[in-house]
């Protein structure tokens, strides 16, 4: 009986060519990516996976955080702006609207110059995360008919400080766009670029790591169980932590408010000592 049903859920899935594993077919490109070669980077000494080598090295040239450089970490608000509208999460979207161009470069271009006061602005009130993204066309003559295919493309999500300069960001934005359309057009059998159909500025509210904060752990080492990750709204995270190590709880024990009835005179006084 077993054996029937795992015959019947591979049914259903494609098998990979390189491990013989059985997964959904939506999830091998992803994981073909997984067996890709690592390369060493020549400034941090880091093996990087071929695919990710590239971003990794413009951020590790201009010596930037590369854990920092994401969608979630230190992204905990939306900016409350009614000139633009929500995206995935805390982020939201700006339409960058300009005159098109026949050359992608020239777009790149266009698309940073667009984006720059909005950037600059954003960045005079509080710290942001920002992304470029933008939509391009590309076609194919097979078999004497035209193809067409729309791909969109991304720069890095870096965070910005109040004040900070953004002509970084700008020019590693542009040359990792720059190099994402080259790849997708050498290994995407024989695409041409054609137009322009869109392009977006999303940015965030970014709070880095202080006092206060809380900071999400990763996915899998969530699962396992072992770390206890307890969120907070005031200075006395360490505090909570060794509270929890002395009176452990069963439920909701990543709330501080499970450990309110401890900073008592009986097992805290009044200077947080235990």
């Amino acid at each position: 009986m077993m054996k029937r049903s795992q015959s019947r859920h591979r049914k259903d899935k494609v098998k990979c060519r390189r491990c013989d594993k059985y997964m959904r077919s939506r999830s091998l490109n992803r994981h073909l990516l997984t067996h890709n070669i690592k390369i060493e980077c020549p400034t941090c000494k880091k093996y990087v996976r071929e695919d990710r080598f590239h971003n990794h090295k413009v951020l590790c040239h201009d010596h930037l955080d590369e854990s920092l450089c994401n969608r979630v970490s230190g992204v905990h608000e939306h900016m409350d702006r009614a000139d633009c509208s929500s995206v995935n999460g805390f982020f939201n979207s700006y339409d960058l609207r300009f005159s098109s161009s026949d050359d992608y470069d020239s777009i790149f271009e266009k698309v940073c110059s667009t984006a720059r006061p909005i950037v600059e602005a954003a960045i005079q009130r509080h710290p942001v995360k920002c992304q470029l993204t933008v939509s391009l066309s590309f076609y194919k003559e097979c078999d004497g008919q035209r193809k067409e295919s729309e791909k969109v493309f991304r720069s890095q999500c870096e965070p910005l400080l109040v004040g900070d300069n953004v002509d970084g960001f700008f020019r590693r934005a542009r040359i990792i766009l720059q190099h994402s359309v080259e790849v997708y057009e050498r290994h995407g059998s024989g695409w041409n670029f054609d137009q322009h159909q869109c392009s977006k500025l999303e940015l965030a509210k970014y709070s880095p790591l202080a006092g206060s904060g809380f900071v999400a752990i990763s996915k899998k080492l969530s699962n396992m169980k072992s770390t206890l990750n307890i969120r907070s709204n005031d200075n006395r995270c360490f505090l909570y932590c060794l509270l929890a190590h002395l009176f452990p709880v069963k439920d909701n024990s990543g709330r501080h408010t499970s450990y309110l009835k401890y900073l008592d005179g009986e097992h805290v006084d009044k200077n947080g000592h235990t």
